[in-house]
């Protein structure tokens, strides 16, 4: 609860992710960013607040050998060179692959992830290292969906 400005109790489902917290916090605080140094997320206090309805947007990530893109309940992972589509809704566990069963989802997702991924800066060789094998063999075993 922020006494006037956060209501007690308040529940939002506002897709966020960590980058979100400097532009949020800093606008909670009435300060701005300095335009030299622009934040990656986005000022969520307008629908914190109330003052705007949560919206639709699409989150990217990329790390090591991992990338993905979530919108709504959908989420395109790549993991070294394989790829899945976790619907988040019927699977949170994210052990089951929709690639096939969704296609045009799974090609959707890919082409935006791949569109915002041009705009970016490549990892360089030295980040893509990392004890990642793990997780890299779970995805390599997820088998896609086909019912």
């Amino acid at each position: 609860m922020w006494r006037g400005t956060l209501p007690a109790g308040k529940v939002v489902t506002q897709l966020a992710m960590s980058m979100d917290w400097l532009p949020t916090l800093l606008s909670a605080a009435g300060a701005k960013p300095d335009p030299a140094y622009p934040a990656d997320g986005v000022d969520l206090m307008p629908v914190l607040s109330d003052r705007t309805p949560e919206f639709e947007r699409t989150v990217f990530w990329r790390t090591q050998d991992m990338l993905a893109a979530r919108q709504g309940d959908w989420k395109y992972v790549r993991w070294d060179t394989r790829e899945y589509l976790a619907n988040l809704a019927a699977d949170e566990t994210e052990n089951a692959n929709f690639k096939l069963k969704n296609a045009a989802t799974f090609d959707r997702l890919k082409r935006t992830y791949e569109d915002w991924d041009k705009q970016m800066l490549p990892i360089p060789p030295e980040v893509r290292r990392g004890p990642w094998e793990n997780q890299k063999n779970r995805a390599r075993d997820l088998e896609p969906v086909k019912r």
